[in-house]
């Protein structure tokens, strides 16, 4: 029950859910055994609290800090599609030989607002998010 609670709080979240992929070579690196599954299936919420809100924080300067300190900053596509989600680098299991890769799945969020997410990771910059709309309007217009 609390399973179905938790999901029911976050259906209409803008969350962030989780997976994974484990890839283990045989011994002669000519086959690999695949692993795929969820780390959370119902997400992270990147709603903000009533705090930050009053200090002008938003899903988007949420969502973006939680990408950078998770270090997924691999979109899954070279240019901006609408369901893109970000990727880790492969940390590798050397026991095990395996390599595990993490991927941030983006649940909530307007087509808009994964854009801009999108454009402010790929231009890694540390500007907030109402100061991000301002520069790329100010770059549209040449006012820089």
């Amino acid at each position: 029950m609390k399973y179905l609670k938790t999901y029911e709080q976050n259906k209409n979240d803008k969350n962030i859910k989780i997976s994974f992929s484990e890839i283990t070579p045989d011994e002669e690196y000519i086959n690999a055994t695949i692993v795929d599954g969820w780390v959370d299936d119902i997400g992270v919420s990147m709603t903000p609290n009533k705090e930050e809100i009053e200090n002008g924080l938003t899903s988007i300067d949420k969502t973006i800090k939680y990408l950078n300190d998770n270090n997924a900053t691999n979109p899954s596509y070279s240019s901006f599609e609408p369901d893109i989600y970000y990727s880790t680098e492969q940390e590798t299991d050397f026991l095990t030989n395996t390599d595990i890769y993490y991927y941030y799945h983006l649940n909530g969020f307007s087509i808009v607002e994964q854009n801009y997410i999108y454009d402010i990771i790929e231009n890694n910059t540390k500007l907030n998010f109402n100061d991000y709309k301002k520069f790329k309007k100010a770059s549209k217009y040449n006012i820089l």
